[in-house]
């Protein structure tokens, strides 16, 4: 397991923001779907028992690992990172802070005055809640109803899986069940994957066919090539833009980042 200096970044940043730009517009382009609607108030009902699992479950091992090896210790994120020039607060994406205090109704001063693992669990809280919206969504689309207990399982882990194991996200109904495992990818929200899954949800049935078939040949794209898929979400490129990328097997890097 990585140090807890680098779990908050990737939590709270990193991943947060490609998943963020990703949903973002499939969010956008549902926001007047009944089904979509109903995940949205499925999510505010199911989201303390969520939060509360994220805390019991990952954010405790996370501090064990922490107190064992790296002891970067819990600090107030307003606080400096320990060998490190800068405090937690500023290794946060904006995307991630705007929620956090949305949905806490917290002021800039109530948020820098809470601690690393309280912070990160807030920041896992709200990017799960993005990828079981589109859970709920797939459900309420298929005219069926979420399964809560499989939400707090995967989030809770097991004796053989752990917190946020994608062997244990809920399945996804409709035509892109089968990509169910490239919508989590790894317990640490592997960001190429989420990306692909979100492309899904947005393809025609033709598009996601031809995903499927390139997925049982093998991997997509290559590494180097992932990762100029990544940067150009970070650059905010549409959904679509990104799926042709997917589809065509091939990307082009650009010359600077």
């Amino acid at each position: 397991m990585s140090n807890v200096f680098i779990r908050f970044k990737v939590n709270s940043n990193v991943n947060y923001v490609v998943v963020e730009t990703a949903y973002a517009s499939f969010a956008d382009s549902r926001k007047d779907d009944v089904s979509f609607k109903k995940a949205m108030t499925w999510w505010l009902e199911l989201r303390p028992a969520i939060k509360q699992a994220v805390l019991e479950n990952y954010v405790k091992v996370s501090r064990q690992h922490d107190n064992a090896k790296d002891k970067f210790g819990n600090p107030k994120i307003k606080e400096m990172v320990k060998g490190q020039q800068v405090t937690w607060r500023s290794l946060m994406a904006d995307e991630c802070v705007k929620d956090i205090k949305s949905a806490g109704s917290l002021s800039d001063a109530a948020l820098e005055v809470l601690n690393v693992d309280e912070v990160m669990a807030l920041a896992l809280t709200e990017i799960t809640g993005k990828l079981l919206r589109i859970y709920a969504f797939s459900a309420f689309d298929a005219g069926v109803t979420p399964n809560p207990a499989q939400c707090r399982g995967y989030v809770s882990g097991s004796a053989s899986n752990p917190p946020l194991d994608f062997y244990q996200f809920p399945r996804l109904l409709g035509d892109v069940s089968v990509l169910k495992k490239e919508v989590v990818g790894n317990p640490m929200y592997d960001t190429s994957a989420v990306l692909l899954a979100l492309c899904a949800l947005s393809a025609t049935k033709s598009q996601v066919e031809t995903l499927i078939t390139k997925l049982a040949e093998g991997s997509i794209l290559s590494k180097s090539e992932r990762d100029e898929v990544l940067v150009r979400a970070f650059r905010g490129e549409a959904l679509h833009g990104l799926l042709s990328r997917f589809l065509e097997g091939k990307v082009v890097p650009s010359k600077s980042v």
